[in-house]
């Protein structure tokens, strides 16, 4: 069982990363759509 929380340990960092990355990109997204006059809203009922 040692041997495996390593590498467990090790994926569980870079999908944290991943998340991470994809929600500046989603931010960055959002914020030039903005900036080029796009709306951005949920869709009625959601949320």
């Amino acid at each position: 069982m040692s041997l495996a929380k390593e590498p467990i340990r090790f994926a569980f960092e870079q999908l944290e990363k991943e998340v991470q990355a994809l929600h500046q990109r989603t931010k960055e997204g959002m914020e030039t759509a903005r900036l080029n006059g796009k709306q951005i809203r949920q869709k009625q009922g959601q949320g």
